[in-house]
This record gives C-alpha cells, sequence and structure tokens, in this order.
C-alpha cells in the first residue's frame, strides 16, 4: 500500500454535471483550514473551457512529524449554465472534474530558518535512518502514515458528498 518514502497512493474523483466551480473551491478550502491546515495554490492555469489547479496543503502534527497534501484539479468541458435552485436562479457551471489527491509523511522537515536538524552531518543521516528503521517505524506505519491515508479518504468522501456523489456507508 504504502512505500518507503512515507508517501501515501492517489486517490482520484472523477464526476460530470452541473456544479458550482466556486462553492467547490470554497467548500474545499475551508475544510482544509477547518482542519488546522495551511495551504497554499501552486498553480492557477485558465483556458477556457479547461482549469488546471494545484494546491499543497502542510499540517505539522509533532515538532518532527509533518503531514503534506497535493491536491490537483483539472476541470474541463466548463460551460455556464443558469440553474434554478429552491427557486432563485443561480449561474453554475456545466463540466467534467478529475481530483487527484495525494500526501506524504514528512519527517525532519525544515525548521523556520530552513535548517533540518537530521541532516547536519553523516553521523546525524545515519542517526535518523536508524531512529525511523528500528526505533519509531511502527509508529510511524501505523500513526501517521495510516491514519493521513484515511484521513486523505474521509476529504475525499466529504467532496463526493459535497457534489451529490452517493457516499452513504463509506467511511464513516
Amino acid at each position: 500500500m504504502l512505500d518507503k518514502n512515507k508517501n501515501i497512493p492517489p486517490t482520484v474523483l472523477k464526476y460530470k454535471g452541473i456544479f458550482d466551480i466556486g462553492a467547490l473551491y470554497k467548500f474545499m478550502s475551508h475544510w482544509l483550514i477547518n482542519e488546522g491546515f495551511e495551504f497554499y495554490e501552486t498553480k492557477y492555469k485558465h483556458k477556457p473551457p479547461k482549469i488546471e489547479i494545484n494546491w499543497e496543503a502542510n499540517k505539522r502534527i509533532t515538532s518532527y512529524v509533518k503531514y503534506i497534501m497535493e491536491i490537483h484539479f483539472y476541470f474541463y468541458g466548463v460551460n455556464d449554465v443558469e440553474v434554478i435552485k429552491d427557486g432563485a436562479k443561480r449561474k453554475m457551471q456545466d463540466a467534467r472534474v478529475v481530483i487527484t489527491f495525494s500526501g506524504k509523511v514528512e519527517t525532519d522537515y525544515p525548521d523556520i530558518y530552513g535548517d533540518k536538524n537530521w541532516e547536519k552531518n553523516k553521523f546525524f543521516v545515519k542517526a535518523k535512518k536508524f531512529f525511523e528503521n528500528y526505533i519509531i517505524r511502527q509508529d510511524l506505519d501505523v500513526k501517521h502514515i495510516d491514519s493521513f491515508y484515511y484521513y486523505i479518504l474521509r476529504f475525499y468522501e466529504d467532496v463526493k458528498s459535497f457534489l451529490g456523489m452517493e457516499t452513504v456507508g463509506g467511511l464513516s
């Protein structure tokens, strides 16, 4: 399931239909902020009828472990439509979207000065390798990597629910 570099396999959501791209954007950004992530947009490319967006979200769990979630949006065939919803006209989009959720658990991330504590010399690099492979391996696998994987799946399920896709009985 997981590789040695603590990468989490990508989860892909594909959807075709009428939805509000702005509301989806707002929902997903609020979800990340409410869960304690700091995120920023690394790419925004809008060439009608295509939109491509990349996000990177970071969450510091401990002084040694940080979660990094990468989200890639690819909207294509985007057409504006007017829909009557709850008795009011709303501008929405008829489009296809592919959203890819991936992540990794980073250990010994840089401090505020950009230095990694365990990479100052060769001894510390070997000590870090020993520490991660023998002392805290199970803690990383069970407590961090697995839980972050299911965290990403919960986000995926919430986005599916927002889009109106069937998710009853998912990861609850």
